[in-house]
């Protein structure tokens, strides 16, 4: 791929982060919910990314189970989460490493964590990664590319389905990020939960 190509392609992630930035800010991004198989959209991400991972290198493992977890979300916008979160694994962690892709049901969540053997972020930044344009390390931007916005709309799409989304880092042993969403929109049978207003 060319740098040209390359640098548009940045380019163009970055006008869509800024969209939506400005579309979360003044309450005009609108969720399209219906039923959907989180498992699948998981996996479907996923074996997306297994190419780049094995270009790179890196090992990547998908742990989800086998039958659908069907719930009520917006598939796209989930999905635009799980890719951040990958790409944000492969793009850290080093040759010869490992990310792992799981999800499973914790009492009333579904549970996604993206688990990798990267570089791994100190404490001190923790608190500050889910905010607009916050970088570690600024000098990561030119490395590995980035604005800073991949986190923040993670955060404001998983929030707005009524879940939450976290992280657990140390230095030089990795870092995992994960997110829940309620099972009360899990679909059972004829029983399907409301949409959110």
């Amino acid at each position: 791929v060319s740098q040209i190509g390359m640098g548009a392609k940045r380019l163009e992630v970055l006008v869509d982060d800024l969209l939506d930035v400005a579309r979360l800010e003044s309450g005009s991004l609108r969720m399209n919910c219906q039923e959907s198989d989180l498992a699948r959209c998981v996996r479907d991400i996923a074996t997306g990314f297994h190419p780049l991972a094995q270009g790179k290198g890196i090992s990547l493992k998908l742990e989800v189970p086998d039958g659908p977890l069907t719930l009520r979300m917006d598939g796209l916008r989930i999905a635009q989460v799980i890719a951040n979160l990958i790409s944000n694994a492969l793009k850290f962690t080093p040759p010869g490493g490992r990310v792992r892709v799981g999800l499973e049901v914790r009492e009333n969540e579904a549970w996604i964590e993206v688990e990798d053997s990267g570089i791994g972020i100190s404490q001190e930044h923790l608190p500050y990664l889910f905010e607009r344009f916050y970088q570690v390390d600024p000098s990561t931007t030119r490395v590995h590319g980035g604005a800073g916005l991949g986190l923040p709309i993670s955060k404001a799409l998983i929030e707005s389905h009524g879940g939450r989304i976290g992280v657990r880092s140390q230095v030089g042993q990795g870092s995992t990020f994960w997110f829940a969403l309620p099972l009360q929109s899990r679909i059972n049978g004829d029983s399907v939960a409301e949409p959110q207003p």
